[in-house]
């Protein structure tokens, strides 16, 4: 892209979850300071990634972020996208106006000889605490895509299992 508007969305240019983390990278390489990758993913323009220089974040801080808030008389509750944010979207234009979306990633670290590999039991309650941080009661709406959906379908097993009530699980 030969010209940036700094208010427009890196992801509306073209932008991908593995484009952000390489300019993440570069970014950090090229000021000297720290960007957060959930900033980025929060506020994924030239303004916001400026303002966000320097914040402290850890690697394993989980990327949450509104797709669409929905329309603020709307007292159905979200619809919570699992393992993934950016790719969910397009998902989140296509809903209706009102419906609110959250997409979500939880990155866990894992160097192999190193690291005891997660199980999805582990990998599911991360996701289970992020979820009940925006909605402590059910009925809960959960999505995932690929792996995304297995652990979308733990997490509402979990959920069950605090006796909440889970309305709709969609695996893509």
């Amino acid at each position: 892209v030969a010209q940036v508007p700094v208010n427009e969305s890196f992801f509306v240019l073209g932008g991908s979850s593995v484009l952000a983390v390489q300019v993440v990278e570069r970014l950090e390489q090229e000021t000297g300071h720290a960007v957060a990758l959930k900033a980025f993913f929060e506020t994924p323009t030239v303004e916001g990634i400026a303002a966000s220089l320097g914040e402290a974040s850890s690697p394993e801080a989980p990327v949450i972020v509104w797709l669409r808030r929905g329309a603020p008389d709307n007292l159905d509750p979200p619809l919570f996208c699992l393992f993934g944010v950016n790719l969910y979207q397009a998902l989140a234009n296509a809903l209706p106006a009102e419906r609110a979306v959250v997409g979500m990633h939880v990155p866990f670290r894992y160097l192999p000889g190193r690291d005891a590999r997660p199980t999805l039991d582990q990998v599911a309650a991360r996701y289970l605490e992020q979820v009940r941080r925006y909605q402590l009661r059910g009925p809960y709406h959960l999505l995932g895509l690929c792996f995304g959906g297995i652990v979308a379908w733990e997490v509402a097993r979990q959920l069950e299992a605090l006796g909440q009530e889970v309305a709709h699980v969609t695996i893509i």
